[in-house]
């Protein structure tokens, strides 16, 4: 299992069974919170809100992933 720490960016498992990239903004060893941007749906329907939206949910660390190294990631904290 890779390190997860506070401002590790990982990919994050989406509701709708994908992933995204997030953030993470505190981690307790068992769970982290993650904060992503809201994509083109939010929560399996299509988001109304500006693209600058973001979101934040808790997960457990097991299901975070790594960021794939031949990944480029430009990720602007907020």
């Amino acid at each position: 299992m890779f390190s997860v720490q506070q401002n590790s960016i990982v990919l994050v498992p989406r509701s709708g069974g994908g992933v995204s990239i997030g953030m993470v903004s505190m981690c307790d060893g068992t769970f982290a919170r993650v904060r992503f941007p809201i994509g083109p749906t939010f929560r399996g329907e299509v988001n109304k809100e500006s693209s600058e939206v973001w979101g934040s949910k808790i997960v457990p660390i097991q299901e975070l992933r790594p960021i794939p190294e031949n990944y480029r990631v430009s990720f602007n904290k907020r």
